[in-house]
C-alpha cells in the first residue's frame, strides 16, 4: 500500500469511519426497537417479571455516550432523568424492566460498533503523541473528530499542520483507520521531514 500524504485523503478517511459509526448507530437503533417491539409483545407477564435484569451492571458513561448519541429522538430531562436512576440503582427497582431492556439493547448495540470507536481513538492518540501544541479530540457522543491548537484552543484545519506533521498524520491515518490487518511499514528517508524521536 502506497501511503500519499494529502490531507484530502485524511480527511475523507477520517469522514468514512465516523460516518460508519454513524449509520451503523442508526441502523443497530432501528434494528433493536423491532427486536424489542417483537420480544414485548410475544412474551407474557410472566416471563418478563421472571427476568428482572439485576445482573446487569450498567456503566454510566458508556450509557451517558448512548443516550448522547440518540441526539434529538430523547429530549435532556429524559436523558438526565435516566442516568440518576442508574446512579442512584433506582433503575433496579421493580417497574422499570422495560427500561432496563432498553439500556441493555442500547449498551449491546454500541459495544458492536467498539471497533470503529478503537480505530478513531487510536489513531487520536497516536497522533497526538506527535503534533506539538496540538490535539485532535474525539467526541464519541456527536461522533465528531477535531483538530485544535494547545495555544488558544482554537479549531484548526488539517492543512494547518506542518508538512512533518502532516506526515505523520497520513501515516497514523493509513495505519488505523484504513488497515484491516497487519503490516509492515517501510519509509525511505525519513529523516528527510519527520523527527527521528
Amino acid at each position: 500500500m502506497l501511503i500519499r500524504f494529502g490531507m484530502k485523503d485524511v480527511t475523507k478517511s477520517i469522514n468514512s469511519i465516523l460516518e460508519i459509526i454513524s449509520d451503523k448507530t442508526n441502523q443497530g437503533f432501528n434494528k433493536m426497537t423491532g427486536i424489542l417491539l417483537s420480544k414485548y409483545a410475544r412474551s407474557t407477564l410472566n416471563e418478563r417479571n421472571r427476568r428482572n435484569n439485576s445482573d446487569i451492571n450498567i456503566n454510566i458513561s458508556l450509557l451517558k455516550i448512548v443516550l448522547d448519541r440518540l441526539g434529538k429522538q430523547i429530549d435532556d430531562y429524559d436523558k438526565k432523568n435516566i442516568l440518576e436512576l442508574v446512579k442512584n440503582k433506582h433503575i433496579y427497582m421493580e417497574g422499570y424492566q422495560y427500561l432496563r431492556d432498553l439500556i441493555d439493547e442500547l449498551i449491546n448495540s454500541y459495544n458492536q460498533l467498539k471497533i470503529y470507536d478503537e480505530k478513531i481513538t487510536g489513531f487520536t492518540d497516536t497522533c497526538n503523541r506527535y503534533l506539538n501544541n496540538k490535539s485532535f479530540v474525539y467526541n464519541p457522543s456527536e461522533i465528531t473528530l477535531k483538530l485544535f491548537s494547545k495555544d488558544n484552543n482554537s479549531e484548526l484545519e488539517l492543512s494547518m499542520l506542518s508538512s512533518g506533521e502532516k506526515q505523520i498524520v497520513s501515516l497514523f491515518s493509513r495505519l488505523y483507520l484504513e488497515s484491516e490487518r497487519k503490516c509492515i511499514l517501510l519509509i525511505d528517508e525519513p529523516e528527510l521531514s519527520i523527527s527521528m524521536r
